[in-house]
């Protein structure tokens, strides 16, 4: 997540989803990209931030890109072999996929036994040369039982839902 203004909540969702066991990862605020630690300005618009100027006199703030890949090879290497589970990659990245996929697909990153399943929220407002090209190429991508779906769902926002407990129930 970009946007510094949600770093709080974000570290709570992961410090609870950390104390259930889940390997959870927030990185906030950062860009991600495939350049690490590049100074990127985010603006302020009606229905969130985008590195796009969308109106004179935006808000903005300046925040640092994320090599994506880099780090995604890192974490998984960084994974026990042999513990059970698949990882799941929710992507909602403000047009940054049309940057990123294409270097997850070259590196083989989205097979089975590395991304088992991503869910990524396309923007193809945001780079309309490369969208149609790159979405239906990691729609359409085949590698072992890899599962990619377009997917947007933000309604958890204000759902008033708690966050999920273990079977046992939450601990404090």
């Amino acid at each position: 997540e970009a946007n510094p203004a949600h770093q709080e909540a974000l570290q709570a969702i992961e410090k609870h989803y950390t104390r259930m066991g889940w390997s959870v990862k927030m990185i906030v605020p950062r860009i991600v990209s495939t350049v690490d630690d590049k100074e990127v300005t985010l603006y302020d618009v009606s229905w969130g931030t985008s590195t796009i100027r969308v109106f004179r006199g935006a808000q903005h703030v300046s925040v640092r890109t994320l090599d994506f890949p880099s780090f995604l090879r890192r974490a998984l290497a960084a994974r026990s072999n042999g513990v059970p589970g698949q990882v799941l990659l929710k992507m909602d990245i403000e047009g940054s996929e049309f940057e990123v996929l294409p270097v997850l697909l070259e590196n083989g990153d989205l097979c089975t036994g590395r991304i088992d399943q991503l869910m990524a929220e396309f923007h193809p407002e945001m780079r309309k040369d490369v969208s149609e090209s790159i979405t239906t190429a990691v729609l359409g991508h085949k590698c072992g039982t890899f599962k990619a779906l377009a997917f947007d769902d933000e309604s958890f926002v204000n759902d008033g839902m708690p966050y999920p407990c273990p079977l046992g129930g939450c601990r404090p």
